[in-house]
């Protein structure tokens, strides 16, 4: 039987051609021998898948197959990446975002308190004790948004006035 150039590319060729690149490929990324033993294991097995498929008649639409798998999979990648990549892009805007709250809200914090100082040496007491209900509230919402560390240090950096209202 003698095999036409297009029955042999498409036949012979190109069946091998997947069968050893998508081994040797899985081969590589597992790395379960060297990378001569990856070539040797993905050519035997490359040569004897290629002649099964010959000899029962499907090497003729395996190319076919193969298209379709390789565009699945390639949309696949793609669209999985893309998703990923995008929520990682969210993600990363929200802590940005969620790092500058807390920042304002610690500016916020130390602004009220030197308001508190002010109104305490003028000697205005509803200034001082609205100002300190404003002050409680900041610091019990401070609480809830950064860890009890972070929280225990910036109420260190505070001045000592404004810590005993705490």
């Amino acid at each position: 039987m003698v095999l036409q150039p297009n029955e042999l590319i498409f036949s012979i060729v190109v069946p091998f051609l997947i069968y050893y690149v998508l081994l040797f490929g899985i081969l590589e990324r597992i790395r379960l021998f060297n990378k001569r033993t990856n070539s040797l294991l993905s050519l035997l097995i490359g040569i004897l898948g290629t002649y099964s498929l010959y000899k029962i008649g499907l090497s003729g639409i395996l190319p076919s197959l193969a298209a379709i798998f390789i565009v699945s999979i390639f949309g696949a990648i793609f669209f999985f990446g893309a998703g990923k990549k995008s929520l990682e892009y969210a993600n990363k805007a929200v802590s940005q975002q969620n790092s500058r709250d807390k920042d304002n809200l610690k500016l916020e914090i130390l602004s009220i308190c030197s308001k508190i100082l002010n109104a305490m040496q003028e000697g205005d007491t509803n200034k001082v004790t609205e100002l300190k209900q404003e002050f409680l509230s900041k610091m019990n919402y401070l609480r809830t948004i950064v860890s009890q560390q972070e929280y225990e240090e910036f109420k260190k950096s505070l001045p000592q006035e404004c810590q005993t209202l705490i």
